[in-house]
């Protein structure tokens, strides 16, 4: 029996991709982490605070960045969940 002679050069194509895939999985999984620690709770005193907008304007938007975080990191704990459980069929 001979040895296809493309088999080799397909082994070592996927596992490029493969690796390739598993480094955006990583650094995107970083950059939701990253999102997720913006929305950390801070004392913002609004008592005398001239711009009062800015302040809840800034509060918004950490709140909207931390909500992304949240949903990635959620994303990937299900799709985690979802690739195990095709291992295991």
């Amino acid at each position: 029996m001979t040895k296809k002679p493309y088999k080799g050069w397909a082994h070592i194509i996927g596992g490029g991709i493969a690796h390739l895939q598993h480094t955006v999985d990583r650094a995107v999984t970083w950059g939701f982490a990253r999102l997720r620690s913006v929305d950390k709770p801070e004392k913002i005193v609004e008592a005398n605070d001239p711009h009062p907008w800015f302040t809840k304007s800034k509060r918004f938007a950490k709140a909207t960045v931390g909500f992304i975080g949240e949903t990635g990191d959620a994303f990937y704990k299900k799709y985690e969940e979802l690739k195990k459980a095709d291992v295991n069929d």
